[in-house]
């Protein structure tokens, strides 16, 4: 019903900008965009019913399946000469072809809509993770608005396109990564055998934290000539928005554990908790920084996240097990690979030759040598743990 509701304020919305506005691709991309909400609730409803019954897979190829619809249609529709409209079409592919898939997935387990009518707990279980997710999706984008009321139409500018070309490679660790989560933690499940799904959730976050850290690392070093060779020079104002937003988006990696981990401990209140705080804080920091300018809102933003990062791992600890301070400790290792391949960045960007190549040589050659330092010493690092282990194990 809420979705509905706020599908009929964008769409009425839209048709009063129709009529004043002589923009006419703007209402029917507002329509399109609307239609997102609808979509998107009923589809988390079903995503929840497939995770509950451990269909993980399903939920995988409906996401893969969608995004390559929502960005063939926005190509198509670019290619068509639409201007802005291909964004809401885009959108509207995506949330569409994602929601067919989903139901597709239900008709395949035999468990449809109406032949589960009464089934109170799964709706309940859906509908929590449904509240969590919208809940980051609003603290996602009322930045925006915010420093629209604010500021002024640039620093909106700025300020969208540092979260969109941050909030890219955010997207792609994080979605993956909650699958992962998800997967992983369900083959563990059941009450005795709680121990072994909180070690497999801690497992899974380790190593997915040490492929996206160094990604996170290297976008905030290489924002500038990422943002040169992808948007041009005047937009070299977002780069050091980037910066902050990519580290910022990697302190937050850790609360993508809390969905799964409460979920699947019969506590999805708690994700949903967690997800709530985590917006409310986000926004009030956003408010708060505005005043200062929009380099002060981007370090709100990292604020924000250091605090939603340190309650969600308190959280775990309490209420779901989670041997928070063990993982901290098994993060030494990648820590080590980030610090050295930032002291190697440093040096090498102080080398002429690297700041006469293009800028995608540049991010190549850069990217390339980070990488390398970063494994390397990660590995040694890891190597050295084991080796001491296996000695005190003697």
């Amino acid at each position: 019903m809420i979705s509905l509701a706020i599908f009929f304020l964008i769409t009425s919305a839209a048709v009063i900008f129709w009529v004043a506005s002589p923009h006419a691709r703007l209402a029917p991309t507002m329509v399109a965009l609307a239609l997102w909400v609808p979509f998107r609730s009923f589809a988390t409803l079903e995503a929840g019913r497939l995770t509950k019954a451990g269909q993980i897979h399903q939920i995988s190829v409906a996401s893969i399946v969608s995004e390559t619809a929502g960005c063939l249609a926005g190509l198509g529709a670019l290619w068509a000469g639409q201007g802005i409209l291909a964004l809401g079409v885009s959108k509207l592919a995506l949330e569409a072809t994602a929601l067919l898939c989903l139901m597709h997935g239900q008709e395949r387990m035999k468990c449809e809509w109406r032949r589960q009518p009464n089934d109170r707990t799964m709706i309940e279980f859906a509908s929590q993770i449904l509240v969590g997710r919208f809940a980051s999706f609003l603290s996602g984008n009322s930045s925006v608005f915010v420093i629209g009321f604010g500021l002024n139409p640039i620093a909106v500018g700025f300020y969208r396109a540092a979260t969109r070309v941050a909030g890219a490679a955010a997207e792609a660790l994080r979605e993956p990564a909650r699958v992962i989560f998800w997967s992983t933690m369900k083959k563990a499940d059941g009450t005795d055998r709680r121990e072994l799904r909180i070690r497999s959730a801690e497992n899974s976050a380790w190593y997915l934290f040490c492929v996206a850290a160094p990604v996170f690392v290297l976008m905030a070093e290489l924002s500038e000539p990422l943002i040169l060779m992808l948007l041009g020079e005047k937009w070299a104002p977002a780069a050091p928005i980037i910066s902050i937003l990519a580290i910022t988006y990697l302190i937050g990696f850790i609360t993508t554990l809390s969905e799964p981990v409460f979920s699947l401990d019969n506590q999805p209140k708690r994700a949903r908790e967690l997800a709530i705080s985590a917006a409310i804080m986000s926004v009030v920091a956003t408010i708060l920084a505005v005043p200062f300018g929009l380099h002060a809102v981007a370090w709100a933003q990292l604020a924000a996240s250091v605090l939603v990062a340190a309650v969600t791992l308190w959280s775990l600890r309490v209420h779901g097990d989670f041997a928070s301070t063990r993982f901290l400790k098994r993060l030494a290792a990648p820590a080590a690979g980030l610090l050295a391949m930032i002291a190697a960045l440093w040096l090498l960007e102080r080398h002429g030759a690297v700041h006469a190549l293009p800028h995608i040589l540049k991010i190549l050659a850069l990217g390339s040598a980070g990488v390398a330092i970063y494994a390397i010493v990660t590995g040694a690092f890891i190597f050295n743990i084991f080796r001491r282990r296996a000695v005190h194990a003697r």
